[in-house]
């Protein structure tokens, strides 16, 4: 009857501060609950990893024939199943007891027996913990030994707090060994991986003493990758700090990122996940609350956790019964939904009749105002349709006189270019033939001084033409930018930028340039081009194929682009 109450209270808080599951979370408390319902898809994953680490692990142990390094790996195979297996930690307890016997190791004696009640605790079996620790004198252990004998002491009183008097509980564990956590945590130092464990567990005192300690601890979790044990149970007992100062989203945030430590772990003796699920439920993420108490209870199963597994399947019970009362509530209000409807449904079906009886009449007038404007919109549709032709006939008027002087303009460039450019040539055609006249006379007066080694000399020489075709190219390369000054410029942004043409101190072009300055003038013949540059065919077809890999334009419309580069300037 109790826990039918409680459920029903639950499920009220649900409906009043839960409808909408998404606006009960900031960004980051979603974030963090995607990314957990992310790693439990991999949780079997991460329990394989752990599985196949055991069987080299047992591999190993099979394999040696020395006791102390049966020890060691007897201890490391209870490191994993510790909070993996309860059975297999316990064998390997009891081998690492017996190896510890065999060897005469007092201190791997009380290790031993400190694992045993961990163990111990874990499944439930509290007065069993109670005799295993009770073995050990705390007098003969070392440092380490020492926090390990006050976690197992605060594990085992933690445990009979929270699950046997639990409606009683007022402190986060006995005030019997407050004096003991209190002793151990000013043994440690930062340095020690217990340091944030047991700092954060004495002051679990009031909302004072958790505020003051919850800056020191963060330092120590935030950082964390909360990937390991010690990282899962730094995060639970920070989420405990802050349920002491009532601050429950950073308590869940907390609970949140411990579980992640735990999955990726494959920690089955989990109870971050647990806490969550509880918290969730309250606020009302009921789906949420059930998928991690589902993934709770299979642990325990695995852990073989008797304790854990009754106080889970009580609030598995828990949250049934409010989802029973939730479907009953929903049902009852899909009823009065159903009967507001139909009566929502029979007024309209009256409405429906009366204006339809409305809409006849109004159509009939429609109709006739109907006709009148019909008459009208032809008339107004033959009045644009007119207006329209002309509006287009104007512009198509003064697209074609636009273009008409464009072209004219164009044609009156192209041919005062093509004056300019003959005017050129024929100058220099008449200075060359001003020069070939005057070597021809240096020639006859050669002769007729009878100079036949100077006119040998003067003719074998090959400076003479190699002279004339640098003017050439002088004379070229000045007409030809004199009428298209932006020629290499435009020429360079058809090529990739790494690969256009810088030219020379003192050059105005260069072999490539010309080539393509002589396609620009419509000159397409290589045979041709080879002759005017006095270069060979192949110089001229090698240049131009090698240009129009480097082209960013298709190399078959490269050539036609060259040709319509640059207006000339006049």
């Amino acid at each position: 009857m109790k826990q039918a109450i409680t459920a029903f209270l639950l499920l009220c808080t649900l409906s009043i501060f839960g409808q909408n599951n998404a606006a009960a979370f900031d960004d980051e408390l979603q974030g963090l609950l995607n990314e957990v319902d992310r790693e439990l898809e991999r949780a079997d994953g991460y329990s394989d990893a752990k599985s196949r680490r055991i069987d080299e692990l047992r591999q190993a142990l099979g394999a040696t024939v020395h006791d102390e390094h049966r020890y060691w790996l007897s201890r490391s195979l209870y490191n994993e199943f510790s909070y993996f297996d309860s059975d297999s930690a316990m064998a390997y307890v009891d081998r690492c007891s017996e190896l510890a016997q065999r060897l005469g190791r007092k201190d791997w004696q009380n290790e031993s027996e400190l694992n045993r009640s961990y163990v111990y605790s874990a499944t439930g079996l509290l007065d069993d913990a109670v005799d295993a620790i009770e073995k050990v004198d705390p007098s003969t252990l070392d440092h380490k030994q020492t926090i390990q004998y006050c976690e197992r002491m605060l594990f085992i009183g933690t445990r009979k707090y929270q699950y046997i008097n639990d409606e009683r509980a007022t402190t986060a564990y006995p005030v019997e060994i407050d004096s003991l956590i209190q002793k151990a945590s000013v043994s440690l130092t930062p340095d020690d991986p217990e340091y944030g464990w047991f700092i954060g567990w004495a002051n679990l005192k009031d909302s004072l003493s958790a505020a003051r300690v919850i800056p020191e601890l963060k330092t120590i979790v935030d950082p964390a990758s909360m990937e390991t044990r010690a990282d899962a149970m730094n995060a639970w007992v920070l989420s405990k700090l802050y349920e002491y100062t009532g601050d429950p989203a950073s308590r869940l945030k907390y609970l949140l990122r411990s579980a992640l430590a735990d999955i990726r772990t494959a920690n089955k003796e989990i109870a971050s996940l647990e806490e969550a699920a509880s918290i969730l439920f309250q606020m009302g993420d009921v789906e949420h609350a059930r998928e991690y108490i589902d993934y709770s209870i299979k642990c325990a199963n695995e852990y073989k956790s008797r304790i854990r597994l009754n106080h889970l399947s009580m609030q598995k019970e828990l949250l049934l019964k409010a989802l029973d009362v939730r479907d009953e509530m929903n049902a009852e209000q899909s009823r009065r939904y159903i009967i507001g409807l139909s009566c929502i449904l029979l007024i309209l079906v009256l409405a429906i009749v009366y204006i339809g009886r409305q809409m006849r009449q109004l159509s009939r007038s429609r109709a006739a105002l109907h006709e009148a404007n019909e008459n009208l919109r032809q008339h107004v549709e033959k009045l644009q349709q007119t207006r329209t032709e002309l509006a287009e006939a104007n512009v198509e008027l003064s697209r074609l006189y636009d273009s008409t002087k464009a072209s004219a303009r164009e044609l009156a460039a192209i041919n005062e270019a093509k004056e300019k450019y003959i005017a050129n040539i024929f100058g220099l055609c008449s200075s060359y033939i001003n020069k070939l006249d005057d070597f021809r006379k240096n020639i006859f007066h050669m002769i007729v001084a009878r100079r036949f080694d100077d006119v040998s000399r003067l003719t074998k020489s090959p400076d003479l033409p190699q002279n004339e075709v640098k003017e050439l190219y002088a004379n070229f390369d000045r007409i030809f930018l004199q009428i298209y000054p932006d020629f290499v410029t435009d020429f360079n942004a058809l090529l990739r930028p790494e690969e256009r043409i810088s030219l020379k101190h003192g050059e105005s072009l260069n072999t490539e340039l010309r080539i393509y300055a002589l396609v620009r003038l419509g000159l397409d013949d290589s045979v041709k081009i080879a002759q005017f540059l006095h270069i060979s065919v192949q110089t001229v077809y090698n240049t131009r194929l090698k240009t129009r890999n480097k082209a960013i334009v298709p190399k078959e419309q490269f050539a036609d682009t060259v040709r319509s580069l640059g207006k000339p300037d006049f």
